[in-house]
Order: structure tokens, then C-alpha cells, then sequence
């Protein structure tokens, strides 16, 4: 007996096209297309979820390292007032000028990173705090300059 003679090879593949073949495969296909198509879209959510998410995590990174550098501006500051009550040299003044002149610009970089009320609340109380702040501190140095002797 042959195994793989002609007519068992055109039998085979008559086996192969007829209609109960087609009925079983078709339903196989259209399910495998369906699973295919599934994937696709979840893959691309999953995407856009991950996407959305470092968004958000950025974002909440970037504001949380506004905050640190007002608070680290803000305790130098203080830092530098308690060495001018010590020594009364003026130079630590001069450094508290320059950090006075960047926390405008720390404000208004946290302002961009607001998301919620309380958030927007906590900065107006800093900024206005800050405000206050400066004019206090500018009449300060003026007493200062005016108690100092003029050469």
C-alpha cells in the first residue's frame, strides 16, 4: 500500500474544500480576527492610559520641586537674617536680595503647575505672604541705610 500516491493526495484536498470544512474554519477566522482586533485596542489604551499617567506624574513632580525650591529660597533667606542679626554685616542682605529677585519667578512657575482649589489657595496665601514679606523687608534695609552714617 502506497502512503502518498496521486489519488489519495486529490482526495485529501477535496476533503480540504468542502463546505464543512468552510463552516468550521470561517467561524475560527472571524473569532481569531475578533481576538486580533481586541488586542489592538487594548494595547493602544493601555498606551494612552500609561501616557496620560507620566503626564500627571510630571506634572505633580514639577510642582513638587517649585515647592522645594521656594522652601529652600525661604529658609536660605531666613538663614541669612539670622546671620545679619549676628554680625551685622550687610552682605548678607545682598544675598537676600538676590534670592528675593527669583522668588517672583518660583511663584509664578507653581502658579503654571496649579491643579486643584487647595493648591490654588496654599499659593495665594505664599504669594501674599511674600509680597508682604518684601515690603517689610525693603523698609527694613531703608531704616538701615538711613541709620547708617553717610561718608
Amino acid at each position: 500500500m502506497q502512503l502518498f500516491s496521486g489519488t489519495n493526495v486529490i482526495q485529501s484536498l477535496d476533503a480540504m474544500n468542502s463546505p464543512f470544512v468552510l463552516k468550521t474554519a470561517a467561524p475560527t477566522i472571524v473569532i481569531s480576527g475578533l481576538l486580533l482586533a481586541l488586542g489592538i485596542v487594548a494595547a493602544w489604551n493601555v498606551q494612552r492610559l500609561q501616557l496620560n499617567s507620566s503626564k500627571l506624574i510630571a506634572r505633580e513632580v514639577h510642582g513638587m520641586v517649585a515647592a522645594q525650591d521656594l522652601y529652600i529660597d525661604m529658609r536660605e533667606i531666613r538663614h541669612q537674617l539670622q546671620q545679619y542679626g549676628r554680625s551685622r554685616d550687610t552682605r548678607h542682605l545682598d544675598e537676600i536680595r538676590q534670592l528675593k529677585e527669583q522668588a517672583p519667578r518660583l511663584i509664578d512657575d507653581a502658579r503654571k503647575l496649579i491643579v486643584t482649589p487647595q493648591e490654588e489657595d496654599s499659593l495665594t496665601i505664599l504669594a501674599n505672604a511674600w509680597s508682604q514679606f518684601s515690603s517689610q523687608f525693603e523698609l527694613f534695609v531703608n531704616s538701615i541705610n538711613d541709620e547708617s552714617p553717610q561718608d
